[in-house]
């Protein structure tokens, strides 16, 4: 099926003149995904622990390369977590929302 894209977000650490480590994004990989829901169970645990489970996505385990971020849909996600499965053809991603909150 392979119907949908997910932008794989790769993220470099230099470290700065002052010896400071900075991340700046580096070349970005948009590869085809199927996306499926999180289930209920899944996401409740996760909730108690205050991680707001979106989504998984499911992609070819030769595309990626342990990338943290990524972009579905024009949203920003966090991968919280990867699992290998078909014999390590495919690898499953559950994303989390990245949630900006303002300090008023």
């Amino acid at each position: 099926m392979w119907t949908d894209e997910i932008t794989l977000i790769k993220d470099e650490t230099d470290v700065n003149s002052n010896g400071f480590q900075t991340t700046s994004e580096a070349q970005n990989e948009t590869v085809f995904c199927n996306v499926f829901s999180v289930g209920y169970n899944e996401f409740y645990k996760a909730a108690i622990s205050g991680i707001n489970l979106s989504k998984k996505v499911d992609i070819y385990t030769a595309e990626y390369s342990g990338e943290k971020r990524c972009i579905l849909n024009g949203t920003e996600y966090e991968i919280v977590k990867t699992y290998e499965k078909n014999n390590g053809e495919i690898t499953e991603l559950t994303l989390s929302d990245i949630r900006v909150t303002e300090v008023v």
